[in-house]
């Protein structure tokens, strides 16, 4: 007994001191990482960590913050007393994004020897959708330069779809064509819940496109009974030499006794001469003034609304015409649009 007496008090003292170190091993986040694996980006999807107090004393979590604005995560209860637990519901929101995501969990406390700690979730997401883009987007490129666009189209659990013909709708002359349209056949692994048969519609800038801001869609003609068009919105803008900001003029909300003023500025990128020969507007109800800020480079156009005349209530769209004497860019367009109460 005297020889088993001292091993047994040693267990214990061991058994203690273990119990005292893990009880002051902290703030325990469980699981520390949680994987989603594969989600749709049309739906929330949440996951609760929990966080379990393993400290002599309560602590209150203070704030939660995520690595993205997409997450949100809310503790229940804040305050978490000793031996205690907290539940942190963190909900994703997936809209718009595509492709793996790794979101930080940071979840601060009043504690002072534990101010912090960390948990991670991840995913995958996949688009839950016919087309695998909502819009064809080109942002401002050169003329000439050769830019594409693409998007994958295939409706689930349709073995059967087809696109029988594809063309641009872009609000001018429907004769004539600014982009160039191809439709293979292929496999994309981008839609949820896994990959599935698609066609790779690819839409390719024309080298004589025209300058300025063009804006339409895509119109794919389809088999499907229920859904014989697809649209895709489009939206470019093909710079030249002579640039304009900003490329577009919304008038906001036009009221009675409200004046509304707006400013554009033209000007050469390389900073040589060229001259403006007029301005007009195909909206009536404008007030132009030009102002040379440099000499024959760059020019102040503003606009205001004239109200001596009636104008019709309701929303209006029209271009701001500038004609130049550069032969290249000879007449710009600048989208304008408002709407007009009472």
């Amino acid at each position: 007994m005297k020889s088993i007496f001292p091993l047994i008090l040693v267990f214990l003292m061991s058994f203690g001191q273990a119990q005292e170190v893990s009880f002051q091993s902290g703030i325990v986040v469980e699981p520390s990482n949680h994987h989603f694996g594969k989600i749709p980006d049309n739906e929330k999807t949440s996951f609760s960590f929990r966080v379990f107090n393993r400290l002599k004393e309560s602590f209150t979590i203070t704030r939660v913050e995520t690595s993205c604005g997409c997450a949100v995560a809310t503790p229940t209860p804040a305050l978490v007393t000793r031996g205690g637990s907290s539940e942190v519901k963190v909900t994703i929101d997936p809209h718009g994004r595509n492709g793996y995501f790794r979101w930080e969990i940071k979840i601060l406390t009043d504690h002072p020897e534990v101010p912090l700690v960390f948990a991670a979730t991840d995913a995958t997401i996949l688009r839950n959708a016919v087309l695998s883009e909502e819009y064809l987007y080109f942002g401002e490129f050169r003329r000439g330069a050769s830019i594409k666009k693409e998007v994958w189209v295939a409706p689930q659990d349709q073995p059967n779809f087809e696109i029988l013909s594809a063309q641009e709708e872009l609000g001018g002359n429907p004769e004539q064509r600014y982009f160039d349209i191809q439709i293979k056949k292929g496999t994309y692994a981008g839609f949820y819940p896994g990959p599935r048969s698609a066609y790779l519609v690819s839409v390719q800038a024309r080298r004589d496109i025209p300058y300025g801001r063009i804006n339409g869609k895509i119109v794919l003609t389809t088999n499907l009974p229920q859904q014989k068009k697809l649209e895709i919105p489009l939206l470019a803008r093909v710079a030249g030499e002579i640039g304009v900001k900003p490329d577009y003029i919304s008038l906001g909300i036009i009221k009675e006794n409200r004046p509304v003023t707006r400013k554009i500025y033209i000007y050469h990128r390389k900073g040589l001469d060229f001259n403006i020969k007029k301005i007009s507007s195909s909206w009536p109800h404008l007030k132009i003034e030009e102002k040379v800020k440099v000499p024959d480079s760059y020019y102040e156009i503003t606009v205001s609304v004239d109200r001596s005349q009636k104008m019709n209530k309701g929303e209006f769209r029209g271009n701001l015409i500038i004609e130049t004497s550069d032969h290249e860019q000879s007449t710009i367009k600048v989208p304008l649009q408002g709407f007009v109460t009472n």
